[in-house]
């Protein structure tokens, strides 16, 4: 009886699999997606229940803005032209009939350029003020804030605000951020719109949230400025708010990791998907903490902090190769498994690729009296959704894209589709969740049946004992000792079978052997011939009937260990969606050649 090692079911679902693109990600990407919108959720919630009680508020007390200008050096020219322009705009257009405005530059030093005053009629002595603000010195806004507190305490309101604009960083950002909290401690409102050279996340970090952050740029300062006066406009004074930006860079780390792992444990053969979860996502919730910490305060920019986030969770999931291995000194610890390089590198561009998407579309949002609250949170959801979207799918291609050696399962179940990327010397297999494969699902099989060993640039399945025979086979034989193993190799535990991929060794295609073409719906086994002649004419050795394919398409001639296809002509022919060449290409197990629009997979048959 012929037994077909990839028969024609799972020769469709491998090619199903190719054709989908990425197809074979989607359960990554998904949960990348959906565990950060939970994440945000989670963090909101924590951040609400970490701010400080309300502060008790007179609603007939004026409204006492502080509006803090940058005039360093660095808005020399256009620059402190338009943010006069801007102020001044502002001024004109709010409505100022309860509101007392304090206007506050600041370089080197900081001063109140006029006293304290509700608009005057029929001229309001701050337009002549703001026009003559100049550029020069450095950026001491801790002395700007301080002044506004002079100015808040001077008018005694428990309703009061600060409108900050400025090109850059603080000359003292610690003492300022330090300030900028008491004083939000206390229910002032701070908002702050940043043009370039600003750190948003330091911005964020000041006003203790995204909503009240804005960036701008020449041409666009007057719109900022609209739309910071609609969040002051629309704040609840009194509200006592301390930055937790830390706090959901951790949350959506540690869920990140958690929900990656529980990924990769259900798709990668690893067993129960609460494997490795007491430990793993706390690493990775660490990790991103200590990276929103550099981004935000050593390398101070916010889309980077997203790529560390990124690059833990990448590099926290690649820490699994470590869980099966025994502990030999410091050594053992200090090695980073390839897993690890590979989900680090590639995590990191995810989290920068989402953070600028994040940063581009979805930071700034403007609030209106009526639902901006709502209106901020599904832009964070959204921003958020695709930065996970980034990572997930990010981490996934780069363990595909750098791969070299992994077992496919191919018997129709639990396993089917799954798959073990071979990435360390030794890799242990059995039922135990000791060790790295962990088939649970197979009953037939006992708590560890052997590993695979690289030894040499070869690898081999090395049984665990004699109980172990009859367990495994390889290509169809009872292992009883060290096998080799090849590209395209049958490995079947129990019930359930593999195939061993490797793309530094592949497998061969004698003669000698039997071989099969799988398609989606239909299998053609190769004729035991020196020259087999493809396409749809029934003269034919393999007769494919599809108006995509010619009468005589192609060749497929054998000699020796090499099997080699050339085209006769017919219309589009590629092996692994790259184009045939004229002379024609050698091919070796696993391949997919293309016939117009049916593709085929190279398969071996064996003999039961």
């Amino acid at each position: 009886m012929q037994v077909v090692s990839l028969p024609a079911r799972i020769g469709a679902l491998a090619i199903r699999l190719r054709n989908s693109g990425l197809r074979a990600y989607v359960p990554y990407a998904a949960v990348g997606t959906v565990t950060c919108i939970v994440a945000i959720l989670v963090a909101e919630i924590f951040v609400q229940a970490m701010q400080p009680p309300p502060v008790e508020v007179d609603p007939n007390d004026p409204l006492v803005i502080a509006l803090l200008i940058d005039t360093s050096s660095s808005m020399e020219g256009e620059p402190i032209a338009e943010v006069r322009d801007a102020s001044i705009r502002f001024l004109e257009t709010w409505d100022r009939s309860n509101t007392h405005v304090a206007v506050i530059p600041f370089n080197t030093y900081a001063s109140i350029v006029h006293p304290i005053l509700a608009k005057e009629k029929p001229a309001d002595p701050l337009i002549p003020e703001l026009r003559r603000l100049e550029a020069a010195g450095g950026t001491a806004m801790l002395l700007g804030l301080q002044k506004a507190q002079e100015a808040f305490d001077s008018i005694d309101s428990s309703r009061n605000a600060v409108m900050l604009f400025t090109d850059g960083m603080p000359s003292r950002p610690g003492p300022t951020q330090r300030l900028a909290t008491e004083m939000r401690g206390r229910g002032t409102v701070i908002v702050a719109i940043g043009s370039t050279g600003a750190n948003y996340g330091y911005l964020e970090q000041l006003t203790g949230h995204s909503d009240n952050v804005f960036t701008t740029r020449l041409g666009d300062f007057a719109s900022a400025f609209d739309r910071a006066a609609k969040v002051i406009a629309a704040s609840s004074f009194g509200t006592a708010t301390t930055s937790q930006g830390l706090t959901v860079v951790f949350v959506v780390s540690l869920f990140l990791a958690a929900a990656m792992l529980a990924t990769e444990n259900m798709w990668g053969l690893r067993g129960n998907w609460w494997r490795d979860m007491w430990w793993l996502p706390v690493a990775g919730g660490v990790a991103g903490y200590v990276g929103g910490l550099v981004g935000e305060y050593v390398l101070r920019l916010g889309i980077v902090t997203w790529g560390l986030v990124g690059l833990s969770c990448g590099a926290a999931l690649g820490l699994t190769d470590l869980a099966g291995d025994q502990f030999t000194g410091l050594r053992s610890l200090l090695r980073i498994p390839p897993k690890s390089r590979r989900g680090a590198i590639f995590g990191l561009i995810g989290g920068l690729v989402g953070g600028i998407v994040f940063a581009l579309f979805f930071r700034n949002v403007s609030l209106d009296s009526t639902g901006g609250e709502l209106q901020a949170l599904f832009s964070r959801l959204v921003g958020f959704a695709i930065l996970g979207l980034a990572i997930g799918l990010a981490i996934k291609v780069g363990q595909e894209l750098l791969k070299n050696t992994w077992l496919l399962g191919l018997s129709k179940g639990f396993y089917e589709g799954k798959q073990y990327i071979l990435a360390k010397a030794s890799v242990s297999v059995g039922r135990s969740g000791n060790n790295d494969i962990n088939l649970n699902q197979e009953t037939d099989i006992g708590d560890h049946v052997g590993h695979f060993e690289l030894v040499q640039d070869t690898w081999h399945f090395v049984p665990a004992s004699r109980e172990a025979v009859g367990a495994v086979t390889v290509d169809r034989q009872a292992v009883a000792d060290r096998v080799h193993l090849a590209d395209g190799s049958s490995i079947r535990f129990g019930n359930t079978e593999f195939v061993f991929q490797s793309r530094e060794n592949p497998g061969t295609v004698s003669q000698s052997e039997r071989w099969a073409l799988v398609g989606d719906d239909e299998e053609f086994e190769l004729p035991m011939q020196d020259r087999i002649l493809l396409g749809s004419d029934d003269a034919c050795d393999i007769v494919i009937r599809d108006s995509s394919v010619d009468g005589r398409h192609a060749v497929l001639e054998f000699s020796g260990q090499d099997l080699k296809l050339t085209t006769l002509g017919g219309d589009f022919v590629s092996v692994n969606d790259v184009t045939l060449p004229r002379d024609g290409q050698s091919l070796k197990q696993g391949d997919f050649i293309m016939l117009g629009t049916v593709e085929l997979g190279l398969v071996k048959l064996f003999d039961a």
